[in-house]
């Protein structure tokens, strides 16, 4: 077998493919957005709301794209985990997991007399805040689940990289407004929660749509997502008590019953990736064999 090149080495060793795949990912996906689609959507006249549900969707089609051809080239490999076999039973199972998981907190809050529907606003903000969270939700799930985590399973584990991508996953999140300890705990559990999906299916679609149900949610109910509340939704509505059971300022991912639910769902979904087979040991497990 022919040794491998320095330079090769250092190409294709993980951190690296990391950084430059991921930084190539996001920058051919920004690019395709702001030099194409903005322009060409401007030059149209379309309506705003239409052009901007469209950009969205545009956008989306250009980041899974560059994912697919990137690593189809740099890792010279089949791209498995973006296989259309079960790409709607995993997206609609995502999906609803995530939506129904924001839904079953605000129902617990809504018994206690903790949450109240104010108002319903008119529904025809849901293409585009439904383009807009998927696209976010995407680029998270890309670069996090995709990249990373993928990546630094295949190397270092199933657990391994369960800790170092989630810790990653919710540092970014510090920059949020209204950030606190609570905020980081429910964020680094709720990337743990996508990274085991991934894991159990070894397919993105279950990860992106779950974590675009959880975000959706929190937006169809409350216009409010990880503290940021410039979307209009379907209800206006309120959360009264304390903030350790309704969350603060941050959102309902602060609540106390959001990282509890967090902590029981990623449990389990461990445990049966464990006993499936589906989790990995680190390489050097792996080298020492029955050792």
């Amino acid at each position: 077998m022919k040794e491998q090149s320095c330079f090769a080495k250092i190409f294709y060793f993980p951190l690296t493919r990391m950084i430059l795949g991921g930084g190539a990912c996001l920058a051919i996906g920004v690019l395709w957005k702001k030099v194409v689609f903005d322009p060409l959507l401007d030059f149209l006249g379309i309506e705003e709301t239409a052009a901007t549900s469209i950009k969205y969707f545009l956008s989306i089609m250009a980041l899974l794209l560059s994912y697919y051809f990137i690593f189809r080239f740099y890792e010279r490999r089949k791209i498995r985990e973006l296989s259309t076999k079960h790409i709607f039973g995993e997206s609609l199972t995502g999906f609803l997991g995530g939506f129904l998981s924001i839904s079953f907190v605000l129902l617990i809050l809504l018994i206690a007399g903790h949450f109240r529907v104010l108002k319903i606003n008119t529904f025809s903000t849901f293409i585009p805040t439904f383009t807009a969270i998927s696209l976010f939700a995407l680029g998270e799930e890309i670069i996090f689940r995709g990249v990373f985590f993928r990546i630094l399973e295949e190397n270092l584990g199933t657990v391994s990289a369960l800790g170092l991508s989630s810790l990653i996953f919710g540092i970014i999140h510090i920059t949020n407004q209204h950030v606190h300890v609570l905020s980081i705990v429910s964020v680094i559990l709720l990337g743990s929660l996508l990274g085991i999906l991934y894991t159990l299916t070894k397919r993105l679609w279950m990860p992106i749509f779950f974590h675009a149900g959880w975000n959706f949610a929190q937006v169809f109910f409350l216009s409010n997502v990880s503290s940021l509340s410039d979307y209009e939704g379907p209800f206006e509505s309120r959360l009264e008590g304390s903030s350790l059971l309704i969350g603060g300022h941050f959102g309902i991912e602060d609540s106390l019953i959001t990282i509890i639910l967090l902590a029981v769902l990623f449990s389990m979904i461990f445990y049966i990736s464990w006993k499936n087979g589906r989790t990995k040991k680190p390489f050097w497990k792996n080298m020492m064999g029955g050792i």
